[in-house]
C-alpha cells in the first residue's frame, strides 16, 4: 500500500511538471466531427485555428493574417520608378561632392606648382627645375 502512494504521488509530480514544461500555446480547430489539437496550426495556416492558452485554458482567435493585396502595376511602376530616382540623386550628390574635392586637390596642386617655380627662380640649379616646374603648371593650371 505504501508503494502504491509513492508511485501514485510520483506519477503526478512527474505529470505535473511535464504540463508545466509544455508549450503554452495550442491551436485547435475543427477536423471533421472532432476537434483537432497542435502545437502549429493547420497546414501552418493561422487563418484556420484559434489559439488556446493552456494554462488559463483561453481560446482566442488567432493573430489575423491578412496576406498584402497586391498592388497595381501602376502602382508598383510609380514605387520602383521613386526608389530609382532616389538612388540617382544619391549618385548624383556624391558626384558632385568628388567633383568638388577633385578641384579643390587640382587647386592647391597648382598654387604648390607657382610657389615652387618661384623658388626655382633663385635656386643654383633653376636651369634643371624652371622647365620642370613650367611643365607642372601648364598641367595643373589650365
Amino acid at each position: 500500500m505504501m508503494n502504491f502512494k509513492t508511485i501514485a504521488i510520483a506519477l503526478i509530480s512527474a505529470s505535473l511538471t511535464t504540463g508545466a514544461l509544455a508549450a503554452e500555446t495550442v491551436y485547435s480547430w475543427r477536423q471533421g466531427s472532432h476537434n483537432a489539437y497542435s502545437d502549429i496550426p493547420l497546414n501552418l495556416r493561422m487563418d484556420y485555428a484559434n489559439k488556446m492558452n493552456v494554462r488559463t485554458h483561453t481560446v482566442s482567435a488567432s493573430t489575423d493574417t491578412k496576406l498584402k493585396t497586391p498592388d497595381s502595376l501602376a502602382q508598383r511602376q510609380l514605387e520602383l520608378s521613386q526608389q530609382i530616382a532616389a538612388e540617382n540623386k544619391k549618385v548624383e550628390d556624391e558626384n558632385a561632392k568628388r567633383t568638388a574635392e577633385a578641384a579643390k586637390i587640382k587647386e592647391e596642386n597648382c598654387q604648390q606648382a607657382r610657389s615652387n617655380l618661384n623658388l626655382a627662380q633663385n635656386a643654383r640649379n633653376k636651369d634643371q627645375l624652371i622647365p620642370k616646374y613650367t611643365n607642372d603648371i601648364s598641367r595643373f593650371c589650365n
